[in-house]
């Protein structure tokens, strides 16, 4: 009976103890980061600001809620809260610079995650640069709720094959291939100084070209502009901003500070 329970119980502690032999031995996937990093005050123009993403390197120059904006994937900047005074007004340069191992792994994931992973990149640099501590708060804010205007969506469904979208906004008109919704949503709330919440209920991807009126002179986020993207959005797409205030998640600020030059 003896030699009976000695063996139930190898049969038992054998895989258990092989499985934890396993997970010792196997290394943990190695974290994306920049190799190299440099951070320091703005002396271009204080009138402009600009922020690059390209396949190794993320160039910036611009005040810290652009970087937040970024690196949490918030097009409005109302999602940010608690940042002191400088923040607003002090203009960064932030040049940062991934290795060749680095790139490779990025350029094997998907589109939409290979984003998200530049972005957490970016988090990183506030993290560690600038000293960013911070939670999470739900707050109701005024937004636009993005609906199916009155005769239909006309939108064009996709024929790519990639899985991901491709996005090129510039003053008056926006480009995508392989877009939702919830992207156009997103993209466009950049340009109307108001979250816009997707509620199509369209679950689709789609090609587009939206274009509206814009003055050189225009301030993008003025009423007018406003105005022209509803327009556009309801003429040549067959979608409509409906104003509403719902609750949208904002980041909230407990701990920042100015980093030391390098």
């Amino acid at each position: 009976m003896r030699n009976q329970w000695i063996a139930v119980l190898m049969t038992v502690a054998v895989p258990f103890l092989f499985t934890l032999s396993c997970s010792a031995q196997t290394p943990k996937s190695k974290e994306l980061t920049y190799e190299v990093v440099s951070v320091k005050k703005s002396k271009g123009d204080p009138n402009s600001s600009n922020l690059s993403v390209r396949r190794d390197i993320l160039s910036a120059d611009t005040v810290l809620p652009r970087l937040i904006q970024y690196a949490f994937g918030l097009p409005w900047g109302d999602q940010v809260s608690g940042l002191p005074k400088w923040a607003e007004s002090t203009r960064f340069d932030v040049e940062a610079k991934m290795d060749e191992d680095t790139m490779a792994a990025l350029d094997k994931l998907p589109a939409e995650e290979r984003q998200a992973k530049r972005r957490e990149m970016c988090a990183q640099i506030l993290t560690e640069r600038f000293g960013l501590k911070f939670h999470h708060e739900v707050k109701v804010l005024p937004v636009y709720h993005l609906v199916i205007a009155k005769g239909g969506a006309t939108l064009k469904r996709t024929e790519s094959k990639s899985p991901g979208s491709q996005t090129s906004m510039d003053r008056a008109k926006l480009v995508g291939t392989g877009m939702t919704t919830a992207d156009i949503a997103t993209t466009l709330s950049r340009k109307v100084d108001r979250h816009i919440l997707d509620k199509t209920g369209l679950t689709g991807r789609y090609d587009l070209e939206l274009k509206w009126a814009a003055d050189d002179d225009e301030d993008l986020q003025s009423i007018d502009q406003q105005a022209t993207i509803i327009t556009a959005l309801r003429e040549q797409l067959g979608l409509k901003l409906l104003p509403s205030k719902d609750s949208v998640e904002i980041i909230v600020v407990d701990a920042v500070s100015q980093p030391s030059e390098n």
